[in-house]
């Protein structure tokens, strides 16, 4: 394969991209698949910066911490629109990986750069068991990165209904394999496809 399928997640805070993002490599039975993620770009940038302590893990952070990855986000931002899928793109080209997966993608930007690669984003939206929308309380739901995506078309939705994991878990094999179909052009090269 010339280039590696790319597919983005996109979502709010807490809809299930980084388990989409699992999900997909496990699916990907026997395919070099990685996941390039934005947040632990924002976590080294910010630490090279002083601005985060070295030993501070995403899934530790507290709401100040959380804050700082997005101003980082948003100083990276404002030194080019594509600053962060830049880099994500040169880290992609040079893992040499079948299939790249870029969970927490914010803005329209970085979706059509990731169209423009020949790859799909898939949009998370999370409801509580009562069908009600998860709304997260670990960041502000009004901030420019949960809101950015509202209005921008995904190539592909996935609900994720609090408790149902293992229907998440189909949803998203079914959604991969028909994009991996889609990109290779051929069912007999679709990890579990029939198998």
């Amino acid at each position: 394969m010339k280039s590696p399928l790319i597919i983005g997640i996109s979502g709010k805070s807490e809809h299930g991209k980084s388990a989409a993002s699992r999900i997909i490599v496990e699916a990907a039975d026997g395919l070099d698949a990685m996941i390039f993620e934005i947040s632990e770009m924002l976590r080294l940038s910010a630490v090279s910066r002083g601005l985060l302590p070295a030993d501070v893990k995403r899934a530790d952070m507290n709401f100040d911490q959380i804050k700082v990855l997005v101003d980082e986000g948003a100083w990276g931002r404002a030194q080019h629109p594509d600053y962060w899928i830049d880099k994500l793109f040169a880290a992609i080209d040079e893992s040499k990986c079948d299939i790249a997966i870029i969970p927490n993608i914010r803005f329209p930007q970085e979706g059509e750069s990731i169209r423009k690669r020949g790859g799909s984003v898939v949009r998370v939206n999370r409801l509580n068991p009562n069908g009600s929308r998860f709304v997260s309380l670990t960041r502000d739901p009004n901030d420019i990165t949960e809101t950015a995506l509202d209005l921008w078309n995904a190539d592909y939705y996935i609900t994720n209904i609090t408790g149902h994991g293992k229907l998440l878990e189909g949803l998203v094999t079914v959604t991969f394999q028909y994009i991996w179909w889609k990109h290779t052009g051929s069912k007999n090269e679709v990890p579990f496809w029939g198998r």
